[in-house]
């Protein structure tokens, strides 16, 4: 080999390893910028919610940037469908972390993830807000089938999603949720640990959930499902 050729190659495979480096070094500002992006919006969230003219100002803004949530999450938050999940009342942040992840696709869907794109992160806060502070409507529970849920729910989901379903800042709240999308979940989460190429396919997996899941029954997840739709 030339010594030509031999200095081509090598300045070649340098450019190679500086892209490379440059690339990484991209994704990890990047990472990092959207971390700091998402921990300013939860301190403005925060900061809204204890102004009684800023909480406001924010609901209306949100009511308005909600204008095409509101054909399947209902105008209030409450779901006019069964299979979609009530937003009214849930943590703002959880709401939060759940539009950035359908924006960066992180949970991917046909839906939602186009339209969680196009929001600023003034949108998000706003929505978030918007739907934290909407009240859930009771629903008609069969009242057997819920106290059958009761036992399960103590002793494994409240660990986590709290004695009443409130959640936290992190884990959604469960009370008052839609029984069919509950139990769709869950099931998801059970196919998920137990069919590792049906994992890899799926837009939504948790570790946790999917070892709470595992093991359940139908009956046991229509149970749950049944017992946190009825939690105040």
């Amino acid at each position: 080999m030339s010594n030509t050729l031999q200095r081509i190659l090598n300045s070649f495979a340098f450019s190679l390893l500086f892209s490379s480096i440059l690339i990484s070094t991209a994704h990890v500002s990047t990472a990092q910028a959207a971390e700091m992006d998402k921990a300013q919006m939860l301190k403005t969230i925060e900061k809204r919610l204890q102004d009684d003219a800023a909480r406001q100002a924010a609901i209306e803004a949100g009511e308005d940037r909600a204008m095409f949530c509101k054909y399947c999450h209902g105008t209030d938050g409450n779901s006019l469908k069964p299979n979609v999940p009530n937003l009214a009342g849930q943590n703002a942040s959880y709401l939060l972390d759940q539009i950035n992840k359908f924006a960066t696709r992180e949970r991917d869907d046909y839906v939602m993830s186009p339209l969680a794109e196009n929001f600023s992160p003034e949108d998000k806060i706003n929505l978030a807000i918007f739907y934290f502070s909407k009240a859930v409507k009771k629903q008609t529970i069969d009242a057997n089938l819920a106290d059958k849920g009761k036992a399960l729910f103590t002793s494994v989901c409240s660990n986590c999603h709290g004695a009443q379903g409130h959640g936290n800042q992190k884990l959604a709240r469960l009370a008052g949720q839609q029984t069919l999308y509950v139990t769709n979940v869950l099931k998801a989460f059970r196919t998920n640990a137990n069919d590792p190429a049906a994992k890899a396919e799926s837009s939504r997996q948790s570790t946790a959930m999917e070892i709470v899941a595992k093991g359940l029954t139908d009956e046991q997840i229509d149970a749950v499902a049944a017992y946190v739709a009825q939690l105040p």
